[in-house]
């Protein structure tokens, strides 16, 4: 039954021809896949496969990394010591090896996770670990760029020897489809990018036999993500964009037999996806601040290894990529992060920046504006370690020397993506709101597997501090009521009646019924940006919500107005880890150890109940928090309006 109403939805999404085309491509892969196995693991490489480097090292690239990031490249070397002694520290989980690494160990449960052929969608058994995500974070291989880093700028041989033991041990460990580091195509194709990058690093210093072993490696994870990515998908997402991206990464720099085809097949699904996934606009249609940045290391990363090969994407596709860095840019806060919304798993394309995850988009904005030769993204904060390393010795200085104060629009919308900020500069002391209407979600109905349900939910920064944010995400599988909670709205700073049904989950990812929004009008004068929101489907819904800018006298405004009597209806608002609040009169005065940064003024018919609550800037870790939870009655066409001003 499952299997007839999956078809049955599936062929309304895809139509017939797609989805007949999805049935094709999983029986090929089900009649073929134990030959294709036995020719994978029986398989020889020779030691003259050329290689073609993604990065633009140049003989002073060394020196003058030192002489630009001092302080950063001693922070490399302490990070490359500790991995020389096996400590790792992922989605809030510490871990410590002996002497070899246990690729299958999972740190959360203390489990290993079988050696045994496993699928992405039946990874669980009696007895696993609950979430993958740890133990593959550890096999993404990221940190093999530090080593490789290490190496390149110190010359101490010590971490090439432990780069080199760490990755023929690893082969050894993970044999051919074997073990859950085969279970994701996305996991092998960063994988493939980790290693492609560390490779160029110390290809030089590799005896032929470790060489040849790593590329055969290389060559059998490359082969099996060929015949294995995610075209066989009724929606397709960042996984096929991620697999892509590897498997043009590696094709591109080693010289394979099958390079030439596995180049052509990635290029185009790269082209093709850029347009699906990414609004004209440049936002991502996933919906997550957190895949904004994924994707576009994706999308970015091959770009510039087309460019260095003499390669070449579309017009069309270098255009939808800039719109993507663009939208990064925008979303920044004063803090220069991105505000969180949607789902995130502190993932990176890449990773060529020792730096703890915390939204930080700065390199990839500062790659995409010398890259694209964009004065408005050649800003001097950008210009850092991330940047450095893709940017050709001339692109860098370019970028440097056109460095210009960051302009800021007061009011930035997005219309096809459904984005809003609201800023009145970009200075650490500047007010900041963002807040997304329209498309739910990648998907829509039945789909949206990154969404949360977060519409018309401000992030508001109040002179330059965090004030209301998004609890974020901790987990995606194994806390079932966890994991439900955070996408729902009593987890953003919305308002919605008990009674609705409107929004429902489907474990652990998608939705079994969504609404969309739509911005219904947008009024901006010197005295006062409004935009007024609701749901598209405004008969069935009699609500909608305004967020009003105040550049003069500096304040935020929430308006919730129903068009019905309604009772029973809830707002929530989520406070920056480390506030705590005094109440007064109709007011809330918001604190940071004890000096007030904010204050919140509320209609006094409203019931407030301050709660403790908690909040996850970074998967797997949880801070407490406050919340603002006030219980109304709604009078028709009377409004509840919330205001946030600094203190």
């Amino acid at each position: 039954m499952n299997i007839i109403r999956f078809s049955i939805q599936a062929i309304r999404k895809a139509g017939l021809r797609r989805f007949l085309a999805i049935v094709a491509v999983k029986s090929y892969r089900n009649l073929f896949e134990k030959s294709f196995d036995t020719r994978a693991r029986t398989a020889r490489m020779s030691e003259s496969i050329g290689f073609n480097g993604v990065l633009p090292l140049e003989a002073s690239t060394a020196t003058r990394f030192k002489k630009e990031f001092p302080s950063a490249f001693l922070s490399l070397l302490a990070s490359a010591q500790r991995i020389r002694t096996h400590e790792f520290e992922f989605l809030g989980l510490a871990n410590r090896f002996d002497k070899t690494i246990n690729w299958h160990f999972d740190p959360a449960t203390k489990r290993e996770w079988r050696k045994e052929v496993y699928r992405e969608i039946s990874l669980h058994y009696d007895g696993s670990p609950s979430d993958v995500k740890p133990v593959w974070e550890l096999n993404r291989h990221q940190y093999f760029i530090t080593l490789a880093q290490a190496f390149y700028l110190s010359g101490d041989r010590a971490y090439l020897d432990e780069l080199a033991a760490q990755w023929l041990d690893w082969i050894e460990e993970n044999p051919y489809r074997t073990g859950i580091n085969w279970a994701s195509p996305l996991e092998i194709g960063i994988r493939l990018i980790s290693w492609t990058l560390a490779f160029q690093f110390i290809e030089a210093y590799l005896s032929k036999r470790d060489r040849t072993t790593i590329i055969r490696s290389l060559w059998q994870q490359s082969a099996f993500l060929s015949s294995h990515v995610s075209v066989d998908k009724v929606v397709r997402t960042n996984h096929l964009i991620g697999e892509a991206a590897g498997l043009f990464i590696v094709a591109s720099s080693f010289a394979f037999q099958e390079s030439e085809k596995w180049i052509a097949m990635a290029h185009r699904i790269l082209e093709k996806e850029i347009r699906t996934q990414v609004f004209t606009d440049g936002v991502v249609k996933e919906q997550s601040s957190s895949y904004q940045l994924f994707d576009v290391d994706f999308f970015l990363l091959a770009y510039v290894k087309a460019a260095h090969s003499q390669r070449s994407f579309s017009i069309k596709y270098a255009e939808r990529l800039l719109q993507s860095i663009r939208c990064l840019h925008f979303l920044q806060t004063p803090d220069y992060r991105l505000p969180l919304f949607g789902d995130g798993d502190n993932g990176r394309g890449f990773r060529l920046r020792e730096s703890d995850y915390s939204g930080n988009a700065r390199g990839v904005i500062g790659i995409g504006g010398g890259v694209f030769h964009d004065k408005t993204l050649c800003i001097s904060d950008y210009c850092n370690e991330e940047s450095f390393w893709l940017l050709t010795e001339a692109e860098w200085n370019s970028a440097k020397s056109q460095v210009i104060k960051p302009q800021a629009e007061i009011c930035t919308i997005f219309k096809e993506g459904g984005h809003v900020v609201l800023r009145n500069g970009r200075s650490s002391t500047s007010d900041y709101c963002f807040f997304r209407t329209g498309s739910f979600g990648l998907g829509g109905e039945g789909f949206s597997s990154h969404s949360h349900n977060d519409l018309f939910s401000p992030i508001i920064y109040a002179n330059g501090n965090l004030v209301l944010t998004d609890t974020g995400t901790s987990v995606y599988l194994g806390k079932d009521d966890e994991r439900d909670y955070l996408r729902s709205a009593a987890a953003h700073n919305t308002t919605f009646p008990a009674s609705w049904k409107f929004f429902e989950t489907k474990r652990w990812f998608g939705w079994k019924n969504i609404l969309n929004g739509t911005i219904l009008r947008n009024t901006q004068t010197a005295e006062e940006i409004r935009i007024e929101c609701g749901y598209e489907a405004t008969k069935r819904i009699p609500y909608k919500r305004t967020i009003i800018y105040k550049p003069l006298t500096r304040q935020f405004q929430i308006e919730d107005l129903f068009t019905e009597n309604i009772n029973g209806v809830h707002t929530y608002f989520h406070l920056d880890g480390g506030l705590s609040v005094r109440l007064q009169k109709e007011e809330v005065l918001i604190l940071n150890k004890d000096a007030p940064v904010a204050r919140c003024t509320f209609p006094d018919n409203l019931q407030l109940n301050v709660e403790e609550g908690w909040i996850s800037k970074s998967y797997g870790v949880k801070e407490s928090s406050v919340i603002l939870h006030f219980t109304w009655n709604a009078t028709a066409r009377v409004p509840a309006v919330f205001t946030f001003a600094a203190s």
